[in-house]
């Protein structure tokens, strides 16, 4: 999102609303941003379900073979 010459104040409100599963937004989310924008709300959104204990323990025990 940086890299779409955004604000950072407004791009960090939007990561952490994604985050946070509020539903907030302070405008620069729209379906004209990059696929790699895109995708990384995506994921801050699934990390922010599955909270962020619960999504390290996930992949702890992927990359450790536990």
């Amino acid at each position: 999102m940086v890299i779409e010459n955004q604000n950072l104040i407004n791009v960090m409100f939007d990561v952490i609303s994604a985050q946070s599963n509020v539903g907030l937004s302070a405008g620069i989310v729209s379906s004209t941003m990059s696929m790699y924008s895109k995708i990384a709300l995506i994921i801050n959104m699934i990390v922010g379900r599955l909270e962020i204990w619960g999504f390290i323990i996930i992949f702890a025990r992927i990359f450790m073979g536990r």
